[in-house]
């Protein structure tokens, strides 16, 4: 990217080239500067594919580049590959924790890629996200490790590693989201299930959230987890296109209760302010008047300084769902991950170095621990 372009123009208007808008997209404006910045800005933000669909659907498509077009096309066709190997192995996940009789709800982008988007490759992904009920964590993840897969750390959630060359990376959570009421978040969110639907698969214990649920979740995890940065279009639009299929079925009086009991009133109107500053105000007027209107100030326990608060706050609540021996265990994941992921968070290139990076873990540990 080249060192000196003009961020917020081009900020702007990819806000604007991603939503159906008559407005002026400025191309005119950009210079060599600004063209060499757009397509490395676009990957950053997550949506150079996107941008590749609109510039074949619009009319402002001809005014970019001959090799700025180029260049998205690459970008289009290395998140259709690297996608198509996430959907291949989550095929075989589902499958596999079908078989053991393990219901799972698909979260993030592998749900959006296939319910919002036409094509799931206008959606890069970089992992997997599933979501168990905590009494089924443990076989699942050895259910997840019979099939290859090997554990790397437990925060929050636990990360595994696996499929050819190990390449993908899953996630398999057992609670949503930070809550002010962790038990009644997990039946709510059982019970806003709908059949997840991928080419291939056959299995009855696949799930996602259903349209209203999937709205609320999104919202939320964008306030809570990135809330105090700049966040990422793709996952505005994510939001965007969530709020489009949610509002003609949703009761977004019933979301409105849910937001107050979890504790992500706050949140969720920091995402909503953000979509409307991006995205336009074309947003609906009733989810406007009984979200937005409606806040708990004593939601600010979750609004949270940054990732690592995030992080280590839900790690916090997540264990406490589970018995003392089951806490031990997810405790000893989270001192302890394997070598390999120590290798890879502490940069450490001598591989006789790996104990220092658990010593340097457990000091980090005790400083976020002190510092919440």
């Amino acid at each position: 990217m080249p060192a000196s372009y003009n961020r917020d123009l081009i900020y702007k208007t990819l806000c604007k080239a991603l939503v159906d808008t008559q407005d002026d997209l400025q191309w005119g404006s950009f210079t060599v500067s600004d063209w060499r910045a757009l397509v490395p800005f676009a990957r950053s933000q997550g949506v150079a594919p996107l941008l590749h669909y609109y510039t074949k659907r619009r009319d402002w498509g001809d005014q970019l580049p001959v090799e700025v077009r180029e260049a998205l096309e690459r970008e289009y066709y290395a998140s259709a590959a690297y996608n198509q190997l996430l959907f291949s192995e989550l095929r075989r996940i589902l499958e596999a924790l079908g078989e053991a009789g393990i219901p799972v709800i698909v979260l993030k982008g592998a749900a959006v890629a296939h319910t919002l988007y036409p094509d799931p490759a206008l959606r890069p992904m970089n992992d997997i996200d599933l979501l168990v009920k905590p009494e089924h964590l443990f076989p699942a993840i050895k259910t997840l490790k019979q099939i290859g897969y090997h554990q790397q750390k437990i925060t929050y959630h636990v990360v595994l590693a696996g499929g050819p060359d190990s390449r993908v990376n899953l996630e398999l959570h057992w609670l949503l989201l930070p809550s002010r009421d962790p038990e009644a978040l997990i039946t709510w969110v059982w019970d806003r299930v709908v059949p997840f639907q991928l080419s291939g698969l056959d299995s009855q214990a696949c799930f996602a959230l259903d349209p209203g649920a999937s709205f609320l979740y999104l919202a939320a995890h964008l306030g809570l987890a990135h809330g105090s940065n700049k966040p990422r279009l793709v996952w505005l639009y994510d939001l965007f296109h969530s709020l489009a299929v949610a509002d003609p079925i949703s009761d977004f009086s019933e979301l409105t209760e849910k937001a107050v009991r979890f504790g992500w009133s706050l949140a969720v109107n920091r995402s909503l302010s953000a979509l409307e500053l991006r995205f336009g105000p074309d947003l609906p007027d009733q989810l406007f008047e009984q979200i937005t209107g409606v806040t708990d100030q004593s939601d600010e326990q979750f609004m949270y300084s940054d990732q690592n608060d995030y992080a280590h706050s839900f790690s916090r609540q997540s264990i406490r769902v589970f018995s003392l021996r089951r806490r031990y265990s997810i405790l000893m994941g989270t001192i302890f991950p394997s070598v390999a992921y120590m290798k890879d968070k502490y940069r450490l290139q001598k591989g006789w170095l790996w104990p220092v990076g658990y010593l340097r873990r457990m000091a980090d540990l005790l400083i976020n621990h002190g510092s919440n």
